[in-house]
């Protein structure tokens, strides 16, 4: 039951984050000054975003960690759910902080 719940809540941040991860992956700069302040403020927004789901993913990647110490019978499937989660968790991640960067 705790696998399937993490299962569950992973998929949820998964799903947040390719939701948000398309609006981080615009390239746009604007053509004038208020377009790109408008670019900012979305960027602002978006960055704010995630750091108030930060502790969401958090707790939900917590939660897998105890299932792994735990030597959970499905532990193997735990790490890959993890290993997936990094891979597109922190490209959303790095995205963000670039932009902010820029």
């Amino acid at each position: 039951m705790r696998f399937h719940n993490f299962v569950f809540e992973l998929e949820a941040e998964l799903s947040w984050v390719r939701e948000h991860r398309t609006l981080s992956d615009s390239t746009a700069v604007g053509a004038n000054l208020h377009q790109a302040q408008t670019l900012d403020k979305k960027h602002r927004k978006l960055q704010a975003e995630l750091d108030g789901h930060l502790p969401m993913i958090t707790k939900t990647l917590e939660n897998g960690k105890r299932l792994i110490k735990q030597d959970h019978p499905q532990k193997a499937e735990v790490i890959l759910e993890f290993l997936r989660f990094h891979s597109i968790g922190s490209i959303l991640y790095c995205v963000i902080l670039l932009k902010k960067s820029q």
